[in-house]
C-alpha cells in the first residue's frame, strides 16, 4: 500500500521517526492508534494537502520508527507528538488523533496549548474506562503475547471488530499492517504501551482525563464512530459536552475508524474544521504559521 506523499525520516527523543508528508499550508499532524502505522492515513493525505501542509508519523514502537522506551505513559507519549513538531521546526500544529493517536493529542493540548492550533478527537482513548474485551484480554500476561503475535488472519479478525462494515475494508490494508507489525520489536512495543494504560477491568483511570476537560482552552473537533466496539460513542458524547470549545460530529453506520470507513465525510468534516481555525487565528492575529 503506497501512502500518498514523500516519505522522510527526522529525529524526535533520540529515536528516528519515519513519517508522511504531503501539502504546503499550515501544518496538520495525524496520529495513529496503538498497533497502527502512519499508512492507515494514506487515503486521507490527498484530501487534506489541497489546503495544508499534512504529516504523519509512525509512533514510537510502530512502523519504521525506533523503539518505545519505559515507562509508556500519556505523558512519555505527548512529549514524542512535541519533539516531533520541534524536529520539523514546527510552532504549532492541528493535531488530528485517532485511539491512542487522540489520547496523546489531547495531553499536548492539556500541557502545551501553545503548539496546537486546534485539535480532534477521533474514537479517542483517555475519555472514559471502558474499553472492548480484547484489549482487556491482552493485558493477561501470556494471552496478551499471543494475541498480539502478527499474522494476517488476527489482522482480518482485528479489522472486524473496527468496522462496521466488514466489506469498506480497504483491499491491501490488512496485508500493510502485517508488514508493518511483523517488524522486529513491534508486537513487544505494543503490549509495553498498552498494558500501561489498560488492564483486565478497563483503561486506567489514571490516563483517563475527561474530568480535565473543562479546563481545555483549544477548540476541538471530537469525531466518533456511533457503532465504535473499542471505544463506546458515549465517550465522545460526554467530551462534547464538557469541552469549553468542543464540538461533536458522530458517524452514522461507522466503527473506530471513520477517517477510513467514511472517509468522504471525515475528510469534508475535517477540513471545514481546519480552515475555521485558521480564520479564527488569522483573525485573531495568529497568523497562518506553516512548515513544509
Amino acid at each position: 500500500m503506497k501512502v500518498a506523499g514523500q516519505e522522510a525520516f527526522a529525529q524526535a527523543l533520540g529515536e528516528p521517526v519515519r513519517y508522511f508528508w504531503a501539502g504546503a499550508g499550515p501544518p496538520v499532524v495525524l496520529i495513529h492508534g496503538l498497533g497502527e502505522a502512519a499508512l492507515v492515513w494514506h487515503g486521507n493525505m490527498p484530501a487534506l494537502a489541497s489546503q495544508f501542509t499534512v504529516y504523519a508519523p509512525d509512533l514510537p514502537g510502530h512502523g519504521r520508527s525506533g523503539r518505545a522506551h519505559p515507562p509508556y505513559t500519556p505523558e512519555q507519549g505527548a512529549a514524542f507528538v512535541t519533539a516531533f513538531l520541534d524536529g520539523l521546526a514546527i510552532p504549532s500544529a492541528h493535531l488530528v488523533g485517532n485511539s491512542l493517536g487522540g489520547l496523546l493529542a489531547l495531553q499536548v493540548a492539556r500541557d502545551n496549548p501553545g503548539r496546537v492550533r486546534s485539535l480532534v478527537l477521533e474514537d479517542s482513548a483517555g475519555l472514559g474506562r471502558e474499553a472492548a474485551g480484547f484489549l482487556c484480554a491482552m493485558a493477561l500476561p501470556g494471552v496478551g503475547e499471543g494475541m498480539a503475535r502478527p499474522s494476517l488472519g488476527s489482522i482480518r479478525r482485528l479489522m472486524r471488530i473496527l468496522f462496521y462494515d466488514p466489506a469498506l475494508i480497504p483491499n491491501g490494508l490488512v496485508e500493510a499492517l502485517y508488514q508493518e507489525r511483523r517488524r522486529p520489536g513491534n508486537k513487544e512495543a505494543l503490549l509495553h504501551i498498552l498494558r500501561a494504560g489498560v488492564t483486565v477491568r478497563g483503561v486506567r483511570a489514571a490516563i483517563v482525563l475527561k474530568d480535565q476537560l473543562s479546563s481545555l482552552s483549544v477548540p476541538t473537533l471530537v469525531m466518533w464512530g456511533r457503532q465504535d466496539r473499542v471505544f463506546p460513542v458515549a465517550h465522545g458524547e460526554e467530551a462534547a459536552r464538557r469541552l469549553p470549545q468542543g464540538r461533536l460530529h458522530v458517524f452514522e453506520e461507522c466503527g473506530h475508524w471513520p477517517h477510513i470507513e467514511r472517509r468522504e465525510e471525515f475528510d469534508q468534516v475535517l477540513a471545514v474544521f481546519l480552515v475555521e481555525q485558521e480564520v479564527r487565528l488569522s483573525q485573531a492575529g495568529g497568523g497562518s504559521r506553516s512548515s513544509g
